[in-house]
């Protein structure tokens, strides 16, 4: 029985098509579409014929009888497809994804924008867990990107059979207690001292109707929320029940790749062979990985747990006094970054605690002593920095192999870690889910991606799918004489891309987009167009908040109807990759020289560990140029986001038409050396004019 603490009637929620108990697990999908069957040659889902009692497939018209007068009137053409056609670059996907997911294989997909990858890999995940009882996880980093997915499946409901999806993003954001939102990385610990001792409210009541609900109904995240809410449950665990009787599951990566993915698998009733995973924006998923797994240590946040647990455990405080001071004599008097091995910092840590307690206590001694101190902060409701040293002092520990560990001496003392290789954690996932297709934009080279999430060999496809944007829509010059390599890095270079800048922007009818290796390359070029007064120029500066972000769109949507701006920011930033430009709100971008990363002590450590791994040139190119490369794709692709935008994009460095650098752009990046800018505008957009006049010509007579 439901009871609302605000007097909202259990009587309003739907009566459950059944019972969650009635049924053996995993019933849902037999139960409720027990007439579907799929095309034993294609796995495509068979479509009834009205009025006949046979079924067909879509794509092989094996049956006769769909010729028939009533045939153009059944919706859905394509299995779950809901739309009447499958766009050109679309079928390619589609088929190719259906071909996989029923195989058991997995898909890298390089997709680019504007194909319909969603509805795609919806449509074909989907059919594959309806016929083999499995699950569909659509992993996704951007919420923007939740909403796409749960409207698509809202879509498929309009035209074919009922189907249950479930949206869910961090506990910690979908938590009701008001003291949330303090905690950091001790969120976890906290919410599981909640459950455990049964004082969270929201957790004691059972959810199994309202989930029940959930489950039948598909809502956006925030609904399932308020819904929670009204009944007073806690959102999180809803969601996760509720996702044991659904089809889809929209969730974020580190549901799967991460150590709380047991959790979700116990919740969702499922093993890890029952997921069919699909993985958007999937570019991001080697270095989300790898900052999953990282942390840091300083002295400061040393003094913070020190003063944390004085009034709770004075021998606990002593011990990590000794640990303080044994750290700074480390730190102390040097700049810069060494290495640091993991033996020696718990050699350390070790000789500090038995020194101040005078007993032979090892380091997983104190991460006990630090948890168990920890836990009666956060019972007093306090944020406990105890909890995050002790994870930070598991996780030290764990391996050697695969990681890098690093002492950072000066302003910025500290000693941390960081997974160098995803696959660590990738790769038994992918070897243990039923099948995946993981897709993106800018996947490129797919062969790398493979190789970094730990991929098998013998049951993985690529598959490279062209723009369905016009070609001719979109020019790419590379532009000599400029580079933003350190050692030519003068007055003489930064004056020369800010006039290149300026002339692109005199000549182009709207905004233009420059992005950056870096803010101080920003801030060096920016200063060089004080003089030029043309356009409005709108910087990115490092502090920029959602807000000012928001403006600026606002301000560039303004500007396009008086002549355009100058929009200048960095390559990897959110104005490079988190924005969509619609509506042809950039003419032109500019990829302001080539966003290496700067040679530190982790990224040599990276190249060092790929090169022993792939080889010395792989070892380069995945570390240092690729990574590169997929935030210039990133950048350069703000400018067309559908069939109607047309753009110039300029690949602002002398080294994009070297050899060691253009063989890493994509087959489709055709581009032209010129040093022209302002002519190339003028040249590009006459062409536009020229065939938009004969367009309407034609279109005249």
């Amino acid at each position: 029985m439901l009871h609302s603490r605000h007097n909202f009637s259990p009587q309003s929620i739907p009566t459950p098509l059944h019972s969650p108990t009635s049924h053996p697990k995993r019933s849902i999908f037999s139960r409720r579409f027990p007439t579907m069957a799929f095309c034993p040659a294609c796995r495509t889902l068979m479509k009834p014929v009205p009025d006949q009692g046979d079924e067909v497939c879509p794509l092989c018209d094996s049956l006769p009888s769909i010729q028939n007068e009533n045939s153009s009137d059944v919706p859905g053409r394509n299995g779950l497809f809901p739309f009447e056609k499958v766009r050109k670059g679309q079928e390619d996907l589609l088929k190719d994804a259906r071909i996989a997911l029923g195989d058991g294989r997995h898909l890298l997909a390089n997709a680019p924008t504007g194909l319909g990858k969603t509805v795609v890999a919806l449509t074909a995940s989907l059919e594959v867990a309806l016929r083999e009882d499995k699950l569909v996880l659509f992993l996704t980093s951007k919420q923007s990107q939740h909403k796409v997915a749960i409207d698509t499946v809202l879509l498929m409901n309009k035209y074919g059979p009922r189907l249950s999806a479930v949206d869910v993003i961090s506990k910690q954001a979908m938590c009701q207690l008001p003291e949330a939102r303090k905690f950091s990385k001790a969120f976890y610990e906290y919410c599981n001292l909640q459950v455990r001792t049964k004082s969270c409210p929201w957790s004691v009541r059972d959810c199994g109707s309202v989930a029940e609900f959930a489950s039948q109904k598909t809502m956006h995240v925030h609904q399932l929320v308020q819904l929670c809410k009204r009944f007073g449950v806690c959102p999180h665990k809803t969601a996760l029940k509720a996702a044991a009787r659904s089809h889809v599951l929209v969730c974020d990566y580190n549901y799967v790749f991460s150590e709380i993915s047991q959790q979700v698998l116990t919740r969702v009733e499922r093993d890890m062979g029952d997921l069919i995973v699909v993985v958007d924006e999937a570019h991001n998923l080697p270095d989300r990985i790898r900052s999953h797994l990282c942390g840091d240590l300083s002295p400061r946040y040393l003094k913070k747990a020190i003063k944390e647990c004085r009034s709770y455990d004075k021998a606990l405080s002593s011990m990590l006094r000794s640990v303080l001071t044994s750290f700074l004599k480390i730190l102390e008097d040097r700049e810069g970054e060494e290495k640091a091995e993991r033996a020696e910092f718990v050699d350390l840590v070790v000789k500090a605690i038995r020194r101040a307690s005078r007993t032979e206590l090892s380091l997983m001694d104190l991460v006990a002593h630090l948890e168990h101190v920890g836990e009666k902060v956060l019972k007093d409701g306090g944020s406990s920095t105890l909890m995050e040293m002790a994870n930070f002092l598991r996780n030290w520990n764990v391996m050697d192999d695969g990681m890098v560990r690093i002492l950072t001496h000066g302003k910025n003392q500290k000693i941390s870690y960081k997974l160098l290789d995803p696959s660590i954690l990738s790769g038994p996932v992918f070897k243990e889910i039923h099948s995946s297709l993981v897709m993106s934009g800018t996947l490129h080279p797919l062969s790398m991606y493979a190789d970094l999430l730990g991929m098998e060999k013998d049951r993985t496809s690529f598959g490279q799918y062209p723009s369905p944007f016009p070609k001719e829509n979109r020019s790419i010059v590379v532009t000599p004489g400029l580079t933003s390599l350190y050692s030519r890095r003068d007055e003489r270079m930064f004056k020369s891309y800010a006039d290149s800048i300026s002339r692109i922007a005199d000549r182009l009818p709207g905004n233009l987009a420059a992005f950056f290796p870096s803010y101080d390359f920003l801030r060096q070029v920016r200063s060089r167009l004080d003089g030029w007064k043309a356009k409005p120029i709108l910087a990115e500066s490092s502090s920029l908040t959602k807000e000012e972000k928001n403006a600026f769109l606002v301000k560039l949507k303004t500007f396009k109807k008086r002549g355009g701006a100058v929009l200048m920011a960095v390559l990897g930033g959110s104005l490079s990759e988190g924005v969509d430009f619609k509506n042809n709100l950039l003419h032109s971008v500019v990829v302001a020289g080539v966003p290496i990363s700067p040679p530190t002590i982790e990224n040599k450590a990276l190249m060092d560990y790929y090169s022993q791994k792939f080889g010395r040139e792989k070892g380069f190119e995945y570390s240092f140029i690729y990574p590169a490369i997929n935030k210039v794709l990133q950048a350069a692709g703000r400018c067309i986001r559908s069939e109607k935008d047309k753009a110039v994009i300029f690949l602002m460095d002398e080294r994009y038409a070297q050899d060691r650098y253009s063989k890493c752009l994509p087959d489709n990046y055709d581009f032209i050396v010129s040093g022209d800018v302002g002519g190339e505008v003028e040249r590009f957009f006459g062409r536009i004019s020229s065939r938009q006049k004969e367009i309407a010509e034609v279109q005249a007579t």
